[in-house]
């Protein structure tokens, strides 16, 4: 397949690309600048200089057959934080624009990735399935879903095949070092436990999370470019199990004094356990995705030893 992956230069898109460069797959990444560190890693690739928000981008484009756009250009809920104007005109109308260019160059299939927090961030209790309400309540969250709308509306009203993907929380290292994604849990853990010692805890710790390798994502995108039917269709991507915050932490802290021999991590909390109320503790229900072939293999300790093992090399 001819396959067009937008944010390129990103945690989720250079993984995607490297992934289904290595299956066979011809590769286009988008991205608005290549970074130093990755001027030798794109040249496997083709590269399209633009930014998604652009509305010539599609001009840049023609002339080129594509079969599928995977959409992982996004504002992350750091920067949708800091920046919110910026973040909208990102999440919605950059996705927007590159569904507008699948029906203007013919491209027949998209996939957008979404996210678990869609279904909401907070009192979420009970089994969360694609059938669940949406509760959004993070401008991430809000945005992403305003991106699923927009697919589905393409899919219903043109000759796309549409797709929106769910997920869950990652526990990846970056492809690159400089790749900054180290505000997602695990990651930001091992920061945390490299530079102070301690890990701090801004909850119970007891609500549970599913996480999800990017290796696991990417062999769903490959399932479902396989063998989805339906014209437009939602799937949660994560793993098989389940993990509290407090056993992430625990991980990293067994991880990071075996690599940071003699050095002892502190886990704490900054509320007293006893004061803390909190009903968010669900189950992310990926049955549907498996039903069609997809096979987690994410195991978080070889995850997040990867990872601590990648950032003492960067500050070494």
């Amino acid at each position: 397949m001819n396959i067009l992956i937008t944010g390129g230069f990103g945690y989720l898109g250079s993984y995607c690309a490297e992934y289904l460069s290595l299956k066979g797959n011809k590769v286009t990444i988008i991205g608005r600048k290549i970074p130093k560190y990755m001027e030798e890693w794109t040249k496997k690739f083709n590269v399209v200089i633009a930014d998604i928000t652009d509305e010539k981008l599609f001009l840049k484009l023609l002339g080129n057959k594509y079969d599928c756009v995977i959409h992982c250009a996004a504002a992350n809920e750091v920067k949708c934080k800091n920046s919110p104007k910026e973040s909208i005109l990102i999440n919605t109308y950059g996705t927007e624009n590159m569904l507008d260019i699948c029906t203007k160059l013919g491209i027949g299939r998209f996939i957008y990735v979404s996210t678990f927090h869609v279904y909401g961030s907070s009192n979420i209790v009970g089994t969360i399935n694609e059938k669940s309400s949406i509760e959004a309540s993070t401008l991430y969250g809000i945005t992403h879903y305003f991106g699923e709308l927009l697919t589905k509306r393409y899919s219903n009203n043109s000759n796309i095949l549409g797709t929106s993907i769910r997920l869950a929380n990652l526990c990846t290292r970056p492809l690159f070092s400089e790749i900054e994604r180290w505000s997602i849990v695990p990651n930001n853990f091992i920061v945390q436990a490299f530079k102070t010692n301690k890990i701090i805890i801004n909850s119970s710790g007891n609500q549970k999370r599913n996480f999800l390798s990017i290796k696991d994502l990417c062999s769903a995108i490959d399932i479902i470019l396989e063998e989805q039917k339906q014209k437009y269709d939602v799937f949660n991507i994560g793993g098989d199990s389940n993990y509290s915050i407090n056993e992430v932490a625990e991980i990293v802290k067994s991880v990071g004094e075996k690599l940071l021999k003699g050095k002892q991590i502190e886990i704490s909390h900054t509320k007293k356990l006893d004061q803390i109320i909190e009903k968010d503790d669900y189950i992310f229900d990926i049955s549907k995705i498996k039903s069609i072939g997809y096979k987690p293999n994410c195991n978080i300790e070889d995850e997040i030893k990867k990872t601590f093992e990648q950032f003492i090399e960067s500050e070494v």
